[in-house]
């Protein structure tokens, strides 16, 4: 998959946009009027739109506010007669709003601690089609590749064109225990078909409710976003934290997809892309 879509899509463009917003108010103290005036300003606006089409789930009062300040910033920055005063308050408003927007989304960058895979647990996979497999010749997927080459007994209940409605169908006729490991692998199919934010978050959470009754065990991929749709990883992250499900980052499964040879058909694995994916999943299990 191309690269340039994966570094956005994975959530990186917000923190270069935190800073460059921050250069650019830093710019706007510069003697030169050119630095001052277009440098600064345009900066703080490059900036603004990484962070806009990073598609971070930023909570909606911090997003509003981050726009208000960066607003103002470009506006004071091409007006000369406005005061240092004012000008001062204004970076240090903004320098106070770039670092809660910073240590608000850190934590969700954060890898939660590997789960135990107890003497005779299984993996249980609830996923679409990266974890289905779409069936090409010798195709090999992360399931068959865990199970194969290091012994871990996989239930795998994916299906191609899974959603999260069809996730809990899928989980409701598997039987899985307190020794188990569930990993929950799905809902880029709802974006794409277009299922609605409220549904997607009302599936999800009974998905997640049911796979923690049946293991405590239970982890969860966080998905790569287009900008348009950060109401899915809004959904995402507040529900791992009601039913404390570990959440993968999504920059994980962006650096599984990327690059030609690790997607089959620019969006479902190739054998390369299965095996980066079983090597990220292993790290999240502690078999010992």
């Amino acid at each position: 998959m191309n690269p340039f879509v994966i570094h956005y899509v994975s959530g990186w463009p917000f923190f270069s946009g935190l800073f460059m917003i921050m250069i650019g108010a830093v710019l706007s103290f510069c003697p030169g009027w050119f630095i001052k005036s277009y440098l600064s300003r345009l900066l703080c606006v490059i900036g603004w739109l990484n962070i806009f089409f990073s598609a971070a789930p930023l909570p909606g009062i911090l997003f509003l506010i981050l726009f208000l300040i960066v607003t103002a910033q470009v506006i004071i920055g091409g007006i000369e007669k406005i005061s240092l005063k004012i000008r001062s308050g204004v970076v240090v408003a903004l320098t106070i709003i770039v670092l809660i927007a910073f240590f608000v989304e850190l934590p969700h960058w954060l890898s939660p601690e590997p789960l135990p895979l107890k003497a005779g647990g299984r993996l249980v996979i609830i996923g679409d089609s990266i974890s289905a497999g779409i069936g090409f010749s010798g195709e090999k997927t992360w399931g068959e590749l865990l199970r194969d080459e290091h012994g871990i007994t996989v239930i795998n209940r994916s299906v191609g064109g899974g959603t999260a409605s069809t996730g809990v169908n899928s989980l409701e006729k598997t039987k899985a225990g307190k020794n188990d490991i569930i990993i929950v692998e799905i809902g880029g199919n709802d974006f794409f078909k277009g299922t609605h934010p409220d549904k997607f978050y009302k599936d999800l959470d009974q998905l997640l409710f049911d796979a923690k009754r049946k293991s405590p065990n239970v982890i969860m991929f966080e998905l790569p976003l287009p900008f348009l749709k950060k109401s899915f990883g809004q959904a995402q992250r507040e529900l791992a934290a009601k039913h404390k499900v570990g959440l993968i980052p999504k920059y994980q499964f962006g650096n599984i997809l990327v690059g030609t040879d690790s997607t089959y058909d620019g969006l479902h694995l190739s054998n390369k892309g299965h095996r980066k994916m079983a090597k990220v999943v292993l790290s999240y299990i502690d078999s010992k």
